[in-house]
């Protein structure tokens, strides 16, 4: 009901937004009723699966399993059969996914009474969540659009909007309420905003291959390796299939898209949901674990692991993430789930002293990336927060920049009482004992010159701080 795009601070002190979107109803609908949406979708699923005691020391399993997700079949629109003035007929619909064969193995061997080990290998399909599909019924055009409003630019700098219905900017900017566009005012907007689907589009599948080995090297205790290995295809992404390059280059060296000439001129943006993304994911992980002896118990892993993909998408139905979206190659780095390490360290402790327990667990975890953008559309793809820089020739990768590690001591300290048929629990406890900073990065805007803002990368942003908490519990 109103988004504001700015490209820097100064802009927004001084009101001035770059680019303002905002979803409303049309035929007379209010936006609330164009946003509802009422569809389902029905799933089945068959599994067939055996084992086989080749010794015993050795199992082997394997299995077959068939998904199928009937998608909704409400009429959506159809780049592909247009009308007369070049609209979109809704003559399309969501492709169902009925060919999800996931084979399955597995084996596990155990040379000693000491020793296990385990090996599996298959394919796992994911469900396409149905918040993706609610812009398809929504905001086709003829129920409800996206209205976005561009502001022209000289260089790097904003220039007053043209557009009639444009809310105050500059010294006029004023946000009072919600939905500053009257969309009554519109009955029939030209060049509406609508979203569409890929006619292949198809369910997201992973490919995992795990490797792992356990022993126990004293009483109760076992030391443990387990490696992963796992690729993600049709991985959903957005894309705006209403722009084209034009054959210049931006300011960044990248290729620049046409902000004049349109394949589907009758409408602004396009956003098709396509399933082309692709993800590579490798870690490794070793455990130690004392199970609970003598009133102690201790749990340690350390994971190294590496997470790379052309689209981080989870989930999200509206934002284009690409900085060349018709080029995922470009946009291959690392993920923005991917942690280089990752240690955990829990422990308890019934001690011998009037029945108190004690427990707690140590985090360590290495930084997660991030984008280092310009926030300025150089690229003429009508998305200002996807471009990246060019510094002195070298064109700076996705997610290229790592936030600061992070750590966390937690304690806990309890007794137990027996009262009438249960137990009352008091404990006191207490997070990020040491009161760590775990500083973090605010500011992902690089800028578009040879050097970065001054604020740029500034680990400014302060995490939680210590926090005790005193607390009683009963169990019946």
């Amino acid at each position: 009901r109103g988004v504001y795009i700015f490209n820097n601070q100064a802009d927004l002190l001084a009101g001035r937004w770059s680019q303002f979107r905002q979803f409303g109803g049309l035929g007379g609908l209010t936006s609330t009723e164009a946003g509802r949406a009422a569809f389902g979708q029905k799933e089945t699923a068959l599994f067939l699966q055996d084992q086989w005691y080749a010794r015993p020391n050795l199992t082997f399993s394997a299995g077959i399993r068939w998904e199928g997700l009937n998608n909704p079949d409400s009429p959506i629109l159809n780049p592909n059969d247009r009308n007369p003035d070049g609209s979109f007929k809704l003559t399309a619909k969501i492709p169902d996914a009925n060919k999800q064969f996931s084979p399955r193995f597995g084996a596990s061997w155990s040379p000693d009474s000491k020793t296990a080990v385990r090996f599996s290998a298959g394919r796992f399909w994911s469900r396409t969540p149905a918040i993706l599909f609610a812009q398809l019924f929504t905001s086709n055009g003829l129920r409800g659009t996206q209205y976005i409003i561009t502001a022209p630019r000289s260089g790097t700098n904003v220039l007053q909007p043209t557009d009639p219905l444009s809310p105050g900017w500059g010294p006029n900017f004023h946000v009072q309420g919600v939905e500053p566009i009257d969309f009554t005012k519109i009955p029939t907007p030209a060049r509406p905003g609508v979203f569409t689907i890929g006619p292949n589009f198809d369910d997201p599948y992973t490919d995992r291959v795990t490797l792992g080995a356990e022993r126990e090297v004293f009483s109760r205790s076992t030391a443990g390796i387990d490696i992963t290995y796992a690729q993600g295809h049709n991985l959903q992404r957005l894309r705006d299939m209403n722009r084209q390059l034009d054959g210049t280059i931006s300011s960044n060296g990248q290729p620049h898209y046409s902000t004049t000439v349109f394949p589907f001129p009758y409408y602004g943006r396009i956003t098709e949901s396509l399933s082309d993304g692709r993800s590579r994911y490798i870690g490794i992980t070793a455990t130690f674990n004392r199970r609970l002896a003598d009133n102690f118990s201790l749990y340690g892993a350390v994971t190294w692991s590496e997470d790379k993909d052309n689209d981080s998408n989870e989930r999200n139905f509206a934002g284009i993430q690409a900085e060349n979206y018709n080029n995922l190659d470009n946009n291959y780095g690392f993920s923005n789930r991917d942690q280089r390490w990752k240690g955990v360290l829990s422990s308890l402790w019934q001690t011998p002293y009037w029945g108190l327990g004690l427990s707690g667990s140590l985090v360590f975890q290495t930084g997660s990336p991030f984008n280092p953008t310009t926030n300025v559309d150089l690229n003429g793809d009508g998305e200002p927060s996807t471009d990246r820089p060019t510094i002195n020739g070298v064109h700076l990768g996705r997610n290229s920049f790592r936030q600061p590690s992070f750590y966390s001591l937690n304690l806990r300290l309890g007794k137990e009482f027996r009262i009438g048929p249960g137990n009352l629990a008091v404990f006191g406890e207490c997070f990020n004992c040491t009161n760590t900073g775990n500083r973090f990065v605010t500011n992902t805007i690089y800028g578009v010159n040879q050097t970065p803002g001054i604020a740029f990368g500034k680990d400014v942003g302060v995490g939680t701080p210590r926090t005790v908490q005193v607390a009683a519990r009963y169990d019946f």
